[in-house]
């Protein structure tokens, strides 16, 4: 069955995908029904749901690394791996929109022929667009916060934000 709907896809035969759709079953049916549900959903949901999930994962991040704050080696992994995933339950909880969850779901549903190409690009873009909005704004009241309005340095929150984010960036130079 992965051969036939890959060879589907790369043949563009919607036929041949609309033949298989019977055959999607429990939680790949499921998952189908859940792409078209998140195609039909207005801007506003998906700016607000994307903007939350943003957030959250912001906050997440924040919180994994304060866990950091004074342990080392594997006590510091352990205590990451616990807080940093409590995030994405949250989001899986509240049924939140979180983009990279979306490249799946949606992938899925347009391959069952529940969702329109034009339907996927519209709701990757504006959850993107609302995770970044909502990532960017947990960092501006981090900054604010930290620095008591920009007055002061951060202290080892905001170095150990800055140090992980140009590990992630000055790595490609």
């Amino acid at each position: 069955m992965n051969t036939q709907i890959k060879t589907a896809a790369l043949d563009g035969n919607e036929a041949v995908i609309r033949q298989m759709e019977p055959a999607l079953t429990g939680i790949v049916h499921d998952l189908a029904e859940s792409a078209q549900h998140k195609a039909g959903l207005s801007v506003t949901s998906l700016l607000i749901k994307g903007g939350l999930s943003g957030a959250l994962l912001g906050l997440a991040t924040t919180f994994c690394f304060l866990a950091f704050n004074g342990a080392s080696g594997g006590l510091a992994s352990l205590l990451a791996g616990a807080v940093f995933p409590v995030g994405f339950a949250v989001i899986a909880l509240l049924k939140l929109e979180l983009v990279t969850g979306n490249f799946a779901v949606l992938s899925l549903g347009a391959l069952a022929g529940k969702v329109s190409l034009p339907a996927l690009a519209r709701n990757w873009s504006w959850v993107y667009f609302g995770n970044f909005l909502g990532s960017v704004f947990v960092g501006l009241l981090l900054a604010v916060a930290l620095t008591h309005a920009f007055l002061t340095p951060g202290g080892f929150l905001a170095e150990k934000i800055v140090d992980v984010a140009n590990a992630k960036t000055l790595a490609y130079q």
